[in-house]
């Protein structure tokens, strides 16, 4: 782990994450110079990091975070930044109505976990309602700072440790679907609704109160640097902390990340109707927002313009690009596009020809814009190691042959 830690501490000194820390920024800022390029590896990553050598559990945990924080600069070549510390996820939970989640798994041909499906806890919201408890929360100093104690006297000398953190993200409807099942969330919708927007509404005022409480006990950390922002992005920006910040950081001071991929299963009223209300009310808590994932955003776009501190949108596979790059032309909302998958996911050879056409069509799209590319997703690289460097490339050349911003 010495030797990890030196290698991490070493890329981190590299001119390069200077500057790709000062494009980021200015990219965030919406004072750009070229478009942006971030991939998550941890959905393929057991195809391309070393095995594990340490022993304990906790070891193990720490070796694995390491090799994870050098791995795009060695294996991906995107502008992913390495961090000059290394950050102790803290040790805390929210759970809604104090409900633990139990799911089924299924394994690959390969024996890799890649499905899951969660067992429902709530069925009818007459009967059940009533009986939900409050939702539950903690935060677990002594385990986090164990956490850090530990990462201190193995490598502290060499890399700076320090709290991670915790990055709020409000997925509304994916805790709803987790605990009732999709098919239960659209019946209720229907045949109590009355009952529907109460659960809606106490599962929103019980994460605010999770977050106040974070604010209140001085748990809350900026975001605001070489922090990852859900789903899929870095946090660099000088936007934040919000005016009146005197050291001790409140929601305002932060990124939010939130999406809403389940209501694709109803019309873009009924999003707007029973949901939208939500999210506006969570979003004007938070200083930056961070909106989408995998859902098409151009269908809500309407209301979703209109959500307070909107800084970047999720331009899905889904998503008609050329809609959002109409509506995102010179405005301050970042068109971030999330790569089609299936590209370098799937299939044998690598379509390389189709994948430039694919990043092509948005970035001619997105003229106008300020666009980063986002992959994720890609649950194996089909045997072949360098497919994600190489998908890397040629988003670079096709920003060379294409960008005029």
């Amino acid at each position: 782990m010495r030797e990890l830690a030196k290698k991490q501490a070493e890329y981190a000194a590299l001119p390069l994450m200077e500057e790709r820390a000062r494009l980021w920024r200015a990219h965030n800022d919406i004072e750009g110079v070229r478009p942006m390029i971030y991939t998550d590896t941890t959905s393929f990553e057991k195809e391309i990091l070393p095995p594990l050598e340490c022993a304990t559990s906790a070891a193990k945990e720490m070796e694995l975070e390491l090799k994870r924080n050098v791995l795009n600069h060695e294996r991906i070549g995107d502008d992913r930044v390495v961090s000059s510390y290394y950050a102790v996820a803290p040790v805390t939970e929210f759970k809604y109505f104090d409900i633990t989640l139990e799911s089924v798994h299924a394994l690959s041909s390969s024996g890799d976990d890649t499905g899951e499906r969660f067992i429902c806890k709530i069925g009818d919201l007459e009967e059940d309602l009533p009986r939900l408890k409050p939702s539950s929360w903690y935060y677990d100093k002594e385990g986090t700072s164990e956490k850090i104690g530990l990462a201190s006297e193995t490598f502290g000398d060499i890399l700076k440790v320090r709290t991670a953190p915790l990055n709020p993200k409000f997925t509304l409807t994916r805790a709803v679907v987790h605990l009732m099942g999709m098919e239960n969330m659209c019946l209720n919708m229907l045949d109590y609704p009355d009952e529907f927007a109460e659960l809606l509404r106490r599962m929103t005022d019980d994460y605010l109160a999770y977050c106040r409480w974070l604010q209140s006990e001085g748990l809350l950390t900026l975001n605001h640097d070489i922090c990852d922002v859900w789903p899929t992005t870095h946090g660099f920006t000088s936007q934040l902390p919000a005016p009146g910040f005197d050291g001790k950081v409140r929601t305002e001071d932060l990124w939010l990340g939130m999406d809403s991929q389940e209501t694709i299963a109803v019309s873009p009223q009924m999003y707007r109707d029973v949901f939208f209300e939500h999210y506006r009310r969570m979003a004007s808590y938070f200083g930056r927002l961070n909106y989408g994932c995998c859902e098409p955003v151009d269908r809500v776009w309407r209301w979703v313009a209109t959500l307070h501190g909107l800084s970047k949108v999720s331009v899905s596979p889904w998503c008609d690009v050329h809609f959002m790059g109409e509506a995102l032309r010179g405005k301050r909302t970042i068109f971030h596009r999330k790569i089609r998958p299936n590209y370098v996911g799937v299939g044998e050879k690598f379509d390389e020809v189709g994948f430039a056409s694919h990043i092509r069509e948005a970035l001619l799209a997105a003229r106008g814009c300020e666009i980063e590319f986002a992959g994720r997703d890609v649950y194996t690289l089909c045997g072949d190691q360098n497919r994600a460097r190489r998908a890397v490339e040629i988003i670079r050349a096709e920003i060379d042959r294409q960008w005029q911003g």
